[in-house]
């Protein structure tokens, strides 16, 4: 499989969704598995202990969960967005492109969501630029993957 789906956006084709509007499907097993298995010790590993100061490990866990929750739920709206015919008019890289506007998509509503808070506490925002920051790695690998492809 080209991607550890963990979530879906239905259905694919954007004149049904027009129609009949779309659903969200998050697979929590899949994200709880790949955030214990790959996204939290690495945020512990990045992220300072300086930033997590006056919190509990429940507590980063919990927040750190919550961020890549919302990222991935950003991520699946923004499939919503599309534009019809993206695979006809960029044929074979249409697929590429629509998962990258989806990450972008995901960044920018992410960072617009944390910067929009009220007197954000620095240790959740630390947490947050996490999640952010695996968008961009999401994005790059991407380029990668799409270069090996041609």
């Amino acid at each position: 499989a080209k991607y550890d789906l963990v979530g879906q956006n239905t259905p694919c084709q954007p004149s049904w969704r027009e129609e009949m509007g779309s659903k969200i499907d998050i697979f929590i097993q899949r994200l709880d598995a790949k955030f214990r298995r790959e996204w939290y010790p690495t945020f512990k590993a990045i992220i300072s202990p300086n930033r997590r100061v006056g919190l509990s490990e429940a507590k980063v866990k919990e927040l750190a969960r919550l961020a890549f929750l919302r990222r991935y739920i950003a991520h699946e709206y923004g499939h919503s967005l599309i534009p019809e015919g993206l695979n006809d008019q960029f044929g074979r890289y249409g697929d590429f492109l629509k998962e990258l506007y989806c990450d972008l998509f995901s960044l920018h509503a992410y960072n617009n969501m944390s910067v929009r808070r009220d007197n954000i506490d620095q240790s959740v925002w630390g947490i947050d630029a996490y999640a952010c920051s695996i968008s961009v790695d999401n994005i790059i690998n991407r380029i990668a993957i799409n270069k090996q492809w041609n």
